[in-house]
């Protein structure tokens, strides 16, 4: 039986992606939920080439597990940390918000 593969890249190299003109890309993965005053969830993080033929899934480098985000403040902080000053959170399974180098954002839906 053959395991999918992914086109990984870790945290780390994140940020050099982004300089040299990369998007960032966040999947809510799991629909958020209100928890008293935080929202919670399952989001992914990945990282489309500029002429986005290249999707990279954010992994870990400890595991090479995927970059499981489970709140919307830390949606929200993983993007400060990369520099990114622009924070959209999409709220809903399959929504995703795709935030380019230079801080635009385009809402749209994961076709998987």
């Amino acid at each position: 039986m053959q395991k999918d593969r992914w086109h990984v890249i870790y945290e780390d190299r994140f940020r050099e992606k982004i300089a040299d003109g990369w998007s960032v890309l966040v999947l809510c993965a799991q629909d958020a939920e209100r928890i008293r005053s935080s929202w919670v969830g399952q989001w992914q993080v990945f990282c489309v080439s500029p002429d986005r033929a290249d999707r990279l899934i954010v992994v870990q480098k400890k595991n090479m597990d995927p970059k499981l985000i489970l709140s919307a403040h830390g949606v929200t902080s993983f993007l400060m940390d990369l520099g990114i000053t622009v924070a959209a959170v999409p709220m809903v399974k399959g929504e995703t918000v795709e935030i380019t180098h230079d801080g635009q954002v385009l809402v749209g839906h994961d076709p998987n």
